[in-house]
């Protein structure tokens, strides 16, 4: 069976959001460094705490601002320019396509579909290349940091057809059945 969704265009502010939200969960180990920025100096100069709380979180504002502006530059970028058109989705057990109108789209492949988070609105696939060739660093980023691929509830046209995609995202191993209590 093949799922066909409403047309939904993605909200940049909305993409922004999800962007940021992820890159907290995933490099939650920075803020260790504002911490030891004020812990460490403050047991050898307890006079400079008050300094070191303000670089802490001069710091930690920049951090934010520095993805705040990577997340809202991906939304201006050309290769990402069809992520922010209005698109409707055709879904099925081989791919997900995202299609601009019937005669263009872009398959997307389950492979790529990393993790799926299932909010009170909305499927969030995360959507990541292992398969890139680039340094070190460009990868680490790359597996851990994908583009989220928001569907709301509201584009499905039935519940049938929501409740097809959860059997779907079970059947991938990507969520989990709910128990039955």
């Amino acid at each position: 069976m093949t799922i066909k969704t409403k047309k939904y265009q993605l909200e940049s502010s909305t993409y922004v959001k999800l962007g940021l939200m992820g890159v907290m969960k995933e490099l939650w180990w920075f803020w260790i460094i504002p911490v030891a920025i004020i812990v460490i100096p403050s047991l050898i100069w307890p006079s400079s705490v008050w300094w070191m709380v303000g670089l802490s979180v001069f710091i930690s504002v920049l951090y934010i601002l520095f993805w705040w502006a990577q997340f809202m530059g991906a939304t201006q970028m050309e290769q990402s320019k069809m992520f922010f058109e209005k698109l409707s989705y055709e879904i099925d057990s081989r791919f997900i396509m995202m299609k601009r109108n019937a005669k263009e789209g872009m398959p997307v492949k389950w492979e790529m579909v990393k993790s799926v988070k299932v909010t009170d609105e909305a499927f969030v696939l995360m959507l990541g290349n292992d398969n890139i060739e680039a340094n070190k660093v460009q990868r680490f980023f790359a597996k851990r940091l994908g583009m989220p691929l928001y569907l709301p509830f509201s584009i499905f046209p039935t519940e049938v057809a929501k409740g097809f995609m959860f059997k779907l995202l079970e059947r991938k191993g990507l969520i989990e059945a709910p128990s039955a209590e």
